[in-house]
């Protein structure tokens, strides 16, 4: 992770677990692979609530898209249906789970709960991880001073551009991979 400055400010790790979502978790996986998240900004820091990331504006996307054949793009794209919540699961603090507009909804955007966010449970939102390490290291330090504006708001028609211009203090992802199963 880095800061606005642009120097380390840790890492975290996720433990994604299959049997909680096996959609979600073959997404991210996947998502991560072909480096979507390489340089994410946490577009969405809410103080106790989440921190949230995934989303670039159109142009960048195109961009991106480009590197991969249209199969494996369109694979990672679709909207994925609604799973259930495992049982005994929750949205509580630090574990992940992907944003979504309403059913069946969910495309690339993620967020890690800041807190018990227990209600989430109800709304949809499926657990599909939880971080292991650097949740109050890293995690719960990411620049949440914006509230609510970073946001949404024009970030899918200018992405990056409109975050560091508008935003400048928001933190970024630098490099997400996987680890082997162990």
């Amino acid at each position: 992770v880095l800061d606005s400055d642009g120097a380390s400010a840790g890492h975290f790790t996720l433990e994604l677990v299959r049997s909680w979502s096996p959609k979600g978790v073959e997404r991210m996986h996947e998502l991560v692979k072909m480096r979507y998240y390489d340089g994410a900004v946490f577009f969405r820091a809410l103080k106790n609530f989440v921190v949230q990331w995934g989303m670039r504006s159109k142009e960048e996307d195109k961009a991106w898209a480009a590197q991969f054949d249209r199969a494996s793009v369109d694979a990672v794209s679709s909207r994925l249906k609604d799973e259930k919540l495992a049982t005994g699961l929750s949205n509580s603090r630090g574990t992940i789970s992907f944003a979504m507009g309403g059913k069946n909804t969910r495309t690339k955007q993620l967020f890690i709960n800041l807190k018990d966010n227990k209600y989430l449970d109800r709304e949809g939102f499926t657990v599909i991880g939880k971080v292991i390490e650097g949740m109050d290291d890293v995690v719960s330090k990411i620049y949440a001073g914006y509230k609510d504006g970073g946001g949404q708001v024009g970030t899918y028609s200018r992405g990056r551009e409109i975050l560091r211009e508008k935003f400048p203090l928001m933190w970024e992802i630098e490099k997400c991979v996987v680890m082997e199963d162990h």
